[in-house]
């Protein structure tokens, strides 16, 4: 029982979640007559069409008799299996294809129930899981899967040929002579009702993955007709038959082939192998997956409780189980413990005090009453609050079934964290999901959950403090959250207790010195390590660098006190000036016979690790830079072997730290202070040149007419905290130097590459939503190109162009046209200057942009003609115009003109037209189909042909869920048009569901309290003809209150007390009325 494994692309298996893994289930023929060596030739041409392939594997059954795989119990035995093995070999996120052959198809349809099944258990609380041996586990293995491939597969159990078609298809697979076996054992009225059971209740499941089914149209033959020599033959699996009937969940796809090439082997080539690959490609380029968890229905619960652990068969069918026949809310998995990358420390020592009243405050007391426990470790870096922190959240694992560490130190850090958190707890579906939803998620289920949870805030600055509170902080009355900080005044008006961390006893230390120098523990021994830590003032970063040296130069404890005076170990002639951080003049000088023991080529690599993230380093990505960029001054490194060799030396030094599960690297920020300091000019030059060349050549850049592209995305959230630590140090240095009145200040010279991989990264971030981490990399972006303008144009009209988009989110008018303005001119520039050749779809996006521009500002002539510009320069471009087709009808719409009326919805129809033949009449690729629908319908409104308006809103609410979901801005915008129309009906209360769904989605972020103060006004409107009720009258004051509030806050002028429709519409920009 296990995934053989036919094709591993090289490289590290952390990418597996930007890559796709293929695991394939055999059919009944192929169990009887396995060829390893076809299943191995397909699967290499497989790999070869698509990149993004990380694995194929193909499952092995238990039995050894090919029937009895397929039997009622041999499908049971065999889906344990399957969800064992996807558990041992999908780790962390990934996208994985199933493809099930035939019989093999049923196998899968069994593991889709179980791992329903276990979300029912896990929601209800059901301790005495698990029907698949590890059920989160197991849960989270299969949440990876993003498609099933059902190959000739009997599905459909309404169909009347159902009954039949088992021993046909196995009689046709395996021969004709087996045929009596097969009906005994396939037409059974026992097996036949264990699958129909089995079909109906993976028919009613809602799983978050898509579906393709292959049927047949051609004759098969399956048996002979008694006394003549005559065969039998049939369409065995037709469409009516192998198809779920799912309409808009499942594509169907009919071959010209019988069901014995069905269940055989590819061939290359042939038309399965191509259409296989078709589908594959589709959910490389990142296919629709639902959000909301399975729903469990009594069919799943029946054929569970039939086929599971004697001790929940019977349970399943009670009254308990039965009342639970909802769509399942979140149901996250348990345990789930994200300490990542920290391991136990073996050296840490010490702390009891500390960690006793840390149990004593944090960890759930019985009987008490409900209030989340606050808790704020301070210390200088290097004295251990981490180690403190870890040491608590590792012995706590049996107390608190969830645990979260996050990364504090800035709001881009805390942002990837709570992501992470969205993806390990299960409560996301897919792995590129909005970093602002994740926050929101995790926030709502530790604010709701009734199981105890730990949450460490790691690191947590003076600058993360304020993004910390307002918008990652769980408000709520349970849990506990543990924060480690050197800066006392981060805390602010923080209301729980606070622990100082001082230097360590005495004893402690020279625990933690005869630990870590692996010295006998006795009296002639510990009589020279106290004294030792006596010099070091038992600083604990200082004593474990000691403690490293002795013990790798092979020093006696005496030898050390003779080799390293006193006015050695406390000289100040070269201290540490990081800002962040001030450490004891006694730490530098231990550095700095740590760093002397290295050899040139370790100490240029550590120079460069300086100026990436300490806080996480992935090691394949660090190597693949190493290699790509091709720099001489990083040749030494390329080589895997020095490289490993590298991290080796530095790893025994302490200089590093290795979680060797994950292939990561971090280092402490004394440390990484501590060699930075060090470096001269040009050394310093030299080594962020590399880290930059390094990161530059693996940050995927997507093409520039289609840059909405979310396959990239777990690459560059691994990277995006390397760029920003190389903006902070060049910014840094920058400013230092305009400060500076030496006549030669320290300086980085850069290329404009760096402002350029600057802007890539901020558009990154705007695209995940993160609006305000985006803004440092675009500045320190822009003062490069200001400073450095000749060569730089064309880097400076992406950068503007990003601003200007980023304030068009926030319905800033001026400085959106502002910015806009500086786009075309610098675009102008470019092209001017041959940095940019004609035709390029930069230019036409800079005419689209200053068209919104215009739009925004209702100059809409201006707009017309700039929209006619871009449309005409984008014939001759590749990518979709349809971004600004919608914006050009709706500016024809406004102009109150009945000839540019009927234009613009013949522009939108003709566009409409054109998608259908490249997408289909329902478009599930873009979002791009449905914004197109948005304006068609508000262009219907201005035609007062509101029916057709409505119905047109309807489909366009469709599609931007099924392409966008349910928490994305401009699904929302969808909502309150659907929910004005509801108003205008006469349907009250659908209109208030559908305004208020707008409302929660747009009170998340500060950049939409525009369109929130809409909203509000609107509900007030729909609450108060919804009945008179003087509570009624309360709620719809309160959002009017809430609506004139935010009115006052956004246009600076006092609430106005006959508000009306039109003065909220026009807080709005044009693209989301």
């Amino acid at each position: 029982m296990a995934l053989d494994v036919l094709f591993e692309r090289p490289g590290r298996s952390s990418d597996l979640g930007s890559l796709t893994h293929v695991v394939i289930v055999r059919s009944l023929k192929q169990t009887a007559s396995p060829n390893h060596a076809n299943e191995q030739s397909w699967a290499t041409v497989l790999a070869s069409e698509h990149t993004a392939i990380k694995k194929i594997s193909v499952y092995i059954p238990i039995h050894n008799t090919p029937l009895g795989n397929f039997t009622a119990t041999g499908i049971n035995d065999n889906a344990h299996g399957l969800l064992t093995s996807l558990r041992g070999q999908v780790t962390g996120p990934a996208r994985v294809v199933l493809l099930g052959y035939t019989f093999g198809g049923l196998i899968i349809k069994h593991v889709s129930c179980l791992f329903s099944f276990s979300n029912l258990l896990n929601t209800v609380n059901v301790k005495a899981l698990l029907i698949a041996h590890d059920g989160p586990r197991d849960i989270a293995s299969f949440s990876a899967v993003a498609s099933v491939i059902f190959v000739g597969t009997i599905q459909n159990a309404q169909d009347v040929n159902f009954d039949k078609s088992f021993a046909k298809c196995a009689a046709s697979e395996l021969g004709c002579g087996n045929k009596a076996n097969i009906l005994r054992c396939l037409r059974s009225l026992e097996y036949v009702t264990e699958m129909r059971r089995l079909c109906d209740g993976f028919n009613d499941l809602s799983l978050p993955c898509c579906f393709t089914s292959f049927c047949e149209k051609k004759r098969a033959v399956y048996g002979r007709k008694r006394w003549i020599n005559k065969t039998k033959a049939a369409i065995l699996v037709p469409e009516n038959l192998g198809s779920m009937r799912l309409r808009n969940r499942e594509q169907i796809i009919n071959l010209d082939e019988d069901h014995s090439q069905l269940s055989s082997y590819l061939c290359n080539p042939s038309p399965l192998q191509k259409e296989v690959s078709k589908v594959i490609g589709d959910v490389e380029d990142g296919p629709y997956i639902q959000e909301s968890l399975p729903e469990v229905t009594s069919h799943v619960i029946d054929l569970i409780s039939r086929r599971s652990t004697p001790s929940l068969r019977g349970k399943a069918q009670s009254s308990h189980f039965s009342s639970i026949g909802v769509q399942l809310a979140i149901a996250a998995t348990i345990p789930c413990h994200v300490i990542h990358p920290y391991q136990k420390n073996p050296n840490f020592c010490g702390r009891e005090d500390i960690l006793e009243r840390l149990r004593r405050k944090l960890s759930p007391q019985p009987n008490s009453p409900r209030s989340q426990a606050q808790l704020a470790l301070i210390g200088i870096g290097g004295m251990g609050k981490t180690q403190t922190a870890l040491a608590y959240a590792l012995s706590s694992i049996g107390t608190f079934p969830v645990i979260l560490w996050a990364q504090a130190e800035s709001r881009a850090k805390l942002a990837q964290s709570y992501s992470e958190f969205d993806n390990e707890l299960g409560l996301s579906a897919t792995m590129a999901s909005n970093q602002t939803e994740s926050r929101e998620r995790v926030k709502r289920w530790l604010k709701t959950t009734d199981i105890h949870w730990l949450l460490v805030l790691d690191n947590m600055t003076l600058e993360s403090a304020n993004h910390l509170i307002n918008d990652f902080w769980p408000s709520s009355d349970r849990g506990s959250i543990l924060i480690t900080t050197r800066e006392e005044s981060a805390l602010g008006n923080f209301s729980g207790t606070i622990e100082m961390l001082e230097k360590l006893p005495i004893s402690d230390a020279t625990d933690l010195l005869m630990r870590v120098s692996k010295r006998t523990d006795n009296d002639f021994h510990r009589t020279y390590a106290e004294m030792i830590c006596k010099q070091l003032d038992c600083y604990p970063l200082a004593i474990v660098s000691a403690a490293i040296l002795i013990r790798n130069s092979k020093k006696t404890l005496e030898e050390y006190l003779q080799d390293y005076s006193v006015e050695d170990l406390i000289r100040t002639s070269n201290p540490i000036t990081a800002p962040e951080a001030r450490y004891p003049h006694t730490l530098f000088t231990v550095w700095d016979q740590t760093f002397a023991r290295l050899d040139p080529d370790a100490r240029h690599f550590l120079g460069v690790l300086v100026f990436l993230d300490a806080d996480g380093i992935d090691e394949q990505l660090l190597l693949e830079g190493i290699q790509r960029c091709g720099l001489p001054s990083l040749q030494y490194a390329a080589d895997p072997k020095r490289f490993r060799h590298l991290l080796e030396n530095l790893c025994s030094n302490k200089i590093l730290d290795r979680n060797p599960d994950i292939r990561k690297l971090w280092m402490h920020r004394v440390t990484q202070s501590s060699y930075s300091v060090r470096l001269d000019s040009p050394a310093a030059q030299c080594a962020f040149d590399s880290a930059f060349r390094t990161i530059l050549s693996v940050w995927p850049v997507p093409e520039r007419h289609n840059r909405h592209q979310p396959k990239l995305y777990i690459t560059q959230k691994e990277l995006i905290n390397h760029v920003a630590s190389l903006s902070r140090h060049y910014k840094m240095l920058r400013e230092a130097e305009l400060n500076s009145t030496s006549p030669t200040p320290t300086h980085l010279k850069v290329e404009v590459k760096f402002a350029q991989l600057l802007y890539n990264a901020a558009w990154y971030l705007y695209e995940r939503g993160d609006f305000q981490s985006a803004s440092p990399l675009l500045s320190t972006a822009e003062d490069y190109c200001l400073d450095n303008l000749e060569g730089s144009e064309y880097v400076l009209a992406d950068i503007y162009g990003a601003y200007g988009a980023s304030y068009s989110e926030s319905n800033d008018r001026d400085l959106c046209l502002e910015n806009f303005e500086k786009q075309l001119s610098y675009t102008t520039r470019a092209i001017e200057k041959g940095q940019i050749c004609r035709p390029d779809v930069r230019e036409a996006m800079a005419y689209g942009n200053m068209a919104n521009a215009f739009m925004g500002k209702k100059r809409y002539e201006e707009a017309e003609e700039f929209y006619e510009i871009c449309l005409e320069l984008w014939k001759y471009c590749p990518g979709d115009a349809a971004i600004y087709i919608p914006h050009y009808a709706v500016c024809l719409a406004l102009q109150n003109d009945t000839t540019k009326l009927s234009k613009s919805e013949r522009v939108l129809n003709e566009c409409i037209r054109d998608r259908e033949k490249e997408f289909g009449p329902r478009d599930r690729k873009t979002f791009r189909t449905g914004i197109i629908y948005l304006a068609l319908g508000n262009t219907q409104i201005r035609q007062n042909r509101l029916d057709e308006a409505y119905q047109t809103h309807l489909f366009s609410l469709e599609m931007l869920e099924e392409t966008l979901g349910k928490n994305h801005h401009r699904f929302a915008d969808a909502c309150y048009k659907v929910g004005w129309h509801l108003y205008r009906r006469g349907n009250f209360e659908q209109s208030e569901e559908r305004l208020q769904q707008a409302l929660d989605i747009y009170t998340r972020q500060e950049i939409y309290k525009n369109e929130a103060a809409r909203a509000y006004f609107k509900l007030s409107q729909v609450v108060r003809h919804r009945n008179n009720a003087a509570r009624n009258l309360n709620i719809a004051n309160e959002f009017m209150v809430n609506a004139e509030n935010l009115y006052e806050t956004i246009t600076g002028n006092c609430r106005r007390e006959h508000s009306t429709e039109e003065d909220y519409d026009e807080l709005i920009m044009f693209w989301s009325r």
